[in-house]
């Protein structure tokens, strides 16, 4: 082990090393649908493409808002050309190209989500894991070729896989991919950091209620304007016209991973974006997993976690982390903590069939 390297030991509690702020608004994304806003209130949004996905922010109309909201823009195209492993010039992009030869200085974000991005790893026994980038570029899911890779090409992808061979030297502020060829990939991590530290700057700014949608990942300040929670509907993986239920949050974020968001078929087979570091195959026996925390950055982590765990162990992680989650498994049988009762209306489903854990 390199001289102040961290080593990594589990916490089982949230991250908040993000200051907590409370964010409020409406919310169209991947996972979730707001349904309607409150009697009189007026709200002003904007919206880019940014992260690869529809980014939307939403506010009460007011004399500042129209600076709040580029401020908060400015925030994620900046936090994004950090985090995407896509731009040659992102800070991801040269800690992968460094792989085997160097340690790289990164900015204390990039530190911070894949610091967090491998307690989880430890969470759950290797399941979850930053450095299936290998993997993720092997099938270009959501590239211009997506492809059943060749079994050797997937073998090589998997064995560079390994969050263990990560090191993160939290006093020098440097990340060291040990082995050539390996790679981050921060897709199940970043959303949630960036929605998280928006909110954080939009509380600073003395906002009480605004709406953070980065493609699915959603943070809220405050409840709605005239004091009730938000009214969330989690759109069913299967049925583009059906919900499978509907949530109400106050001040808390949430998150949907889902095997329906980037996906490709072949010979009758569906293949998407999540997938098991084990085998290099997309993780099975989940259709989607929604986590709700008080942290949008532990929202997205779990989200994808949980998926990759399957419902029973992904619940109980979530528990012990202090959050929540709602799971339909490929059975079609939905999956909730008992702590959402009374807060969620599960409408797949009859109500009896509702598994709570």
């Amino acid at each position: 082990m390199r001289q102040g390297e961290q080593r990594w030991k589990p916490r089982l509690r949230p991250a908040f090393w993000l200051l907590p702020v409370l964010v409020a608004g409406f919310f169209i994304g991947r996972g979730f649908e707001a349904l309607r806003p409150a009697a009189g209130v007026e709200l002003t949004s904007r919206s880019e493409f940014l992260l690869d996905t529809l980014v939307t922010l939403r506010l009460p109309a007011g004399p500042e808002s129209e600076q709040l909201l580029e401020e908060a823009l400015a925030e994620v195209r900046r936090l994004d050309q950090l985090a995407s492993a896509y731009r040659p010039e992102s800070e991801v992009a040269r800690i992968n190209q460094a792989a085997g030869r160097r340690p790289v200085a990164v900015s204390p974000e990039i530190l911070a989500i894949v610091q967090r991005g491998l307690e989880y790893s430890l969470y759950t026994g290797g399941r979850f894991d930053l450095t299936i980038g290998p993997v993720v570029r092997a099938w270009d899911i959501g590239g211009s070729h997506p492809h059943v890779p060749a079994p050797g090409e997937l073998r090589r992808a998997v064995a560079l896989v390994s969050f263990r061979d990560v090191e993160v030297n939290a006093r020098r502020g440097t990340i060291f991919l040990r082995r050539p060829g390996m790679a981050l990939d921060l897709g199940a991590a970043a959303k949630g950091f960036i929605a998280e530290r928006v909110r954080e700057l939009l509380a600073q700014r003395g906002v009480r209620h605004a709406l953070i949608d980065l493609g699915g990942n959603i943070a809220t300040l405050g409840p709605r304007p005239d004091g009730r929670p938000w009214h969330i509907a989690i759109r069913h993986p299967r049925r583009s016209e059906e919900y499978l239920g509907y949530l109400d949050l106050a001040g808390e974020a949430v998150a949907t991973a889902g095997d329906y968001e980037r996906f490709f078929e072949e010979g009758g087979r569906r293949y998407h974006h999540i997938f098991n570091p084990e085998t290099g195959y997309p993780a099975s026996g989940v259709w989607s997993a929604t986590a709700v925390s008080p942290s949008a950055f532990e929202a997205d982590l779990l989200s994808t976690a949980i998926f990759l765990l399957g419902p029973e162990r992904g619940l109980a992680l979530a528990h012990r982390l202090g959050a929540q989650a709602v799971v339909m498994d490929e059975q079609g049988r939905v999956w909730a903590s008992r702590a959402l009762q009374g807060r969620l209306v599960v409408t797949a489903v009859p109500p009896a069939e509702v598994r709570w854990r």
